[in-house]
């Protein structure tokens, strides 16, 4: 294949996430932490897709996280972390209410 046919594939590590979404789209920001100001992301990119593929997305990766889990080891969170994410105050039955 000629080189200047392919297409340059962009790859980079990142550890925050921020989203916007409006009735049109889900805005993923995706960022690196200052390890030396941890208030401080530097941004990477941005990545802008329907509702739609945004809830697809979920899915195929709820999908390989289940795999994941099956296979290798589950996937442990802090507590505070699944709080902040979720909303939810603990993942008791006990805690919730109907």
């Amino acid at each position: 294949m000629d080189e200047n046919n392919q297409q340059q594939r962009a790859e980079a590590y990142v550890n925050s996430l921020g989203v916007q979404v409006n009735p049109y789209e889900f805005a993923l920001n995706f960022g690196v932490t200052d390890l030396e100001n941890l208030e401080a992301i530097k941004h990477v990119i941005t990545l802008r897709m329907s509702p739609q593929h945004a809830k697809s997305v979920v899915l195929l990766l709820q999908t390989f996280i289940s795999l994941y889990e099956q296979q290798i080891a589950p996937i442990s969170l802090p507590k505070e972390l699944t709080q902040q994410v979720t909303g939810q105050e603990g993942d008791n039955d006990s805690d919730r209410q109907n």
